[in-house]
């Protein structure tokens, strides 16, 4: 599965990861190595329309999912700490 975006947050490392399955793109979230979180529903044909705009969908899918881990696992280590 290609990476889309790899950072590193709190001493965690993520990557964010796409690919196609039929007509639909799979985003995954992986926390040092583990998929913390999956969405599916990106269809290629949006895929496709954005792109015909020069809209890079999948950069815009991974800057939310890179908040949204961000956020995610700071709530976790603020109610373990």
């Amino acid at each position: 599965m290609p990476t889309i975006r790899d950072f590193d947050h709190d001493g965690s490392h993520f990557t964010i990861t796409s690919e196609i399955d039929g007509d639909e793109w799979t985003f995954k979230v992986l926390c040092d190595g583990k998929v913390i979180g999956q969405l599916w529903t990106v269809s290629d044909e949006v895929m496709k329309d954005a792109a015909s705009y020069g809209v890079d969908l999948k950069s815009a899918v991974a800057d939310e999912l890179q908040h949204a881990a961000q956020r995610v696992h700071d709530l976790k280590v603020k109610k373990y700490r």
